[in-house]
């Protein structure tokens, strides 16, 4: 690849052989952390909170796995119900569905980016932008028993939808972007905005903006109703954050920007992750020139969650369903001198190895 093809319009050709190569490499790395690690598959696949899916899709909701929303467990629980999947291992089986939800989201964008006109229009300018979300830190996780993969595409049609002005299919994808993750109800938030930037009259933009936001709440309310019949308390999913971090209080947040909370360090991991909430946190102007206030919306509340645990520690996977930022930070860097653009890359690349070989050894990954 020459030093201007990074800055050239991604093909749907260039959109899907890049992320092929992604989980050809993904691939390869698990395999080989694998060997070193002498554990079955089902185990390797089943580490951090995929085990916590697990969980819930064999045995139900508890006390503490509130805080993992409903969407995700309940796709793969309904697939492993099916005829002779029964037997498959639950994480291996999470595992297809995510990789299924992945392919199906590539498709999707690639179809848009052959198109072209507005469903186009949140897709990345350059090469660049989408081998940043390919190879962001923690894009494994688009391809393992995780939610991000299903967060991820339903995120894009949710505002798919919006770029064409079509308010029903948009407000009922934003509603199950928050069955599948909290911050889906930012998605919902934001496609509410962008209906009423979208519309002109007062009367008309609060309708809209009023039904949008009545259905992604109606599909979300489904969740509280859940905890209420099974725990008697429609904010078990608040609740159970107790267990993440008994010690957090009010001044918590803050001091996770100097790493003045008693559970946070300063290695590199952490220093990693710090850098790349910055580098999301600043993307929001970018955001904002290029898709306006609704997306740019979306992007800050989504970055100023991050550190609600009083820490950065889960950055990269929860940073790497942020599309609107991760293009916007590729197609910029595309435009600086050639040199920054391959310094990028390699980062990334050395990130995303470290990162895909942590989940299988089991070390700290997201």
């Amino acid at each position: 690849m020459s030093d201007a093809a990074l800055s050239r319009r991604a093909s749907p050709r260039f959109m899907l052989v890049s992320a092929a190569v992604m989980i050809f490499f993904h691939a390869v790395v698990w395999g080989i952390a694998a060997h070193k690690a002498a554990r079955p598959w089902s185990g390797l696949l089943n580490n951090w909170d995929s085990s916590w899916y697990t969980s819930i899709i064999t045995e139900g909701y508890g006390l503490n796995s509130w805080a993992f929303y409903p969407l995700y467990p309940g796709c793969v629980a309904a697939l492993r119900a099916l005829p002779g999947l029964s037997g498959i291992p639950v994480p291996v089986l999470g595992t297809a569905l995510s990789s299924l939800l992945f392919a199906a989201f590539c498709l999707f964008a690639a179809r848009c980016a052959a198109r072209g006109g507005d469903g186009a229009s949140i897709l990345p300018e350059t090469r660049l932008g989408w081998l940043v979300l390919m190879l962001s830190p923690a894009s494994y996780v688009f391809h393992s028993h995780h939610t991000e993969s299903l967060f991820l595409l339903l995120s894009f049609l949710a505002f798919h939808f919006c770029a064409l002005r079509k308010w029903l299919p948009a407000a009922m994808f934003a509603g199950l972007c928050a069955l599948t993750k909290n911050q889906g109800i930012f998605v919902a938030v934001a496609a509410g905005l962008w209906g009423w930037a979208e519309t002109k009259g007062f009367a008309r933009r609060s309708a809209v903006f009023a039904f949008m936001g009545v259905t992604a709440l109606l599909l979300f309310s489904l969740y509280p109703a859940l905890q209420y019949v099974q725990e008697g308390n429609p904010f078990a999913f608040y609740t159970s954050q107790h267990h993440w971090r008994p010690a957090m209080d009010g001044s918590s947040y803050l001091k996770a920007f100097w790493f003045g909370n008693e559970w946070q360090n300063m290695n590199s991991g952490s220093i990693q992750r710090y850098i790349a909430f910055l580098a999301l946190a600043g993307s929001v102007l970018l955001v904002r020139a290029r898709h306006g206030w609704p997306l740019a919306a979306y992007t800050a509340l989504f970055v100023a969650v991050m550190p609600m645990s009083g820490e950065f520690v889960g950055t990269f996977r929860y940073g790497a369903v942020l599309f609107p930022s991760l293009f916007a930070v590729g197609d910029r860097t595309a435009k600086m001198p050639r040199w920054v653009s391959w310094l990028l890359l390699g980062v990334l690349l050395y990130l995303n190895h470290r990162m895909a070989r942590h989940y299988i050894l089991n070390r700290w990954s997201y």
